[in-house]
């Protein structure tokens, strides 16, 4: 649960990060990765667990 959250706000600081005007395009590209490769992580994760749970 404590990891859940802080992914959360590591997220949400990866998005302000990538909002935040003056930053390089290449910096907001390479957070943009980042942020799309964790949530499909998390996604994959998750449906593997539901896909293996005790039917």
């Amino acid at each position: 649960m404590i990891l859940l959250v802080v992914r959360v706000f590591v997220g949400l600081a990866l998005v302000v990060v990538a909002l935040y005007p003056g930053i390089p395009p290449y910096w907001r590209g390479a957070v943009a990765l980042t942020v799309t490769c964790g949530v499909l992580y998390l996604l994959g994760r998750t449906a593997w667990r539901w896909w293996q749970r005790p039917r």
